[in-house]
């Protein structure tokens, strides 16, 4: 039986060869992250939210593409424009095409945990000398609301694997540079499609925060995965009973990726 096992997970993990795939997984949510904050930069510019009636001459134009360069590779964006050719975007600017460390700072923003004081301070600082204090409030709010809409979206109900891992992140918190976790989890639904399923920043490693983790998980729709791989990581085989009552563990070795050897969970 756990020959089988190892031979199916080996299979599923064959196309990442390295923990670095797992990260460009999070390119969708960096490109989801600019994406929003250019619409409410827009909004703010304009002084009128899409669908509502303009406040003077100025309308938006459509968009065009521009191609930036991430710590994981190259995503391609799609920059609005307004028909006066006044905007000047903020967190991408013109003639850039490369963000440095915005895009790990993007994709923490989305992470659950992170306190709506640590994001308002990150856009006061990114926005403070371009814009207004009620452009910034309009920015602050459309992102606010993405990202709420990000981490409520419902899930398969089903995932052939999924994996946690932790990224540790340097970030500027009441003016001190602190490190923070982002337990990331990843799924592979039936179809072989990668997804971010959620990053959630955990100060203790502990099955109460384990038990938070996979209590969001099921309660946005996720009730069965056939594998859930980590690293032996304190308290998570007991909350992932308590929550996925059917699931039971058994620790596997895959050759073909090493670091997701420690322990794996399979639903019956």
């Amino acid at each position: 039986m756990e020959n089988t096992l190892e031979h199916l997970l080996d299979a599923l993990v064959k196309e990442i060869k390295d923990p670095k795939d797992f990260e460009k997984v999070q390119d969708q949510l960096l490109k989801r992250g600019i994406q929003s904050l250019l619409k409410a930069e827009m909004e703010a510019h304009l002084g009128y939210a899409p669908g509502s009636k303009p406040v003077g001459d100025n309308i938006r134009n459509g968009y065009s593409e521009k191609t930036l360069s991430t710590s994981q590779g190259e995503i391609t964006i799609d920059i609005p424009r307004d028909r006066m050719g006044t905007f000047e975007p903020t967190v991408v600017p013109k003639h850039k095409t490369m963000i440095g460390q915005l895009d790990q700072t993007i994709n923490l923003l989305y992470a659950k945990g992170m306190s709506n004081s640590d994001i308002v301070d990150f856009l006061n600082k990114t926005y403070g000398v371009s814009y207004s204090t009620s452009q910034i409030s309009v920015i602050t709010n459309r992102l606010l609301e993405d990202i709420k809409d990000w981490q409520s979206r419902p899930l398969d109900s089903k995932y052939a694997i999924t994996w946690i891992d932790a990224i540790h992140y340097k970030i500027r918190h009441e003016g001190k540079v602190i490190t923070k976790a982002a337990m990331l989890i990843i799924g592979i639904s039936l179809d072989g499609i990668q997804d971010l399923l959620g990053m959630y920043i955990v100060e203790n490693e502990s099955a109460a925060a384990w038990s938070q983790i996979m209590t969001d998980l099921r309660t946005r729709g996720m009730q069965d995965t056939l594998f859930m791989c980590s690293d032996n990581l304190p308290g998570l085989q007991k909350s992932c009973r308590i929550i996925f009552s059917s699931m039971r563990s058994s620790n596997l070795h895959s050759p073909s990726n090493k670091k997701y050897t420690k322990v794996c969970f399979l639903q019956r």
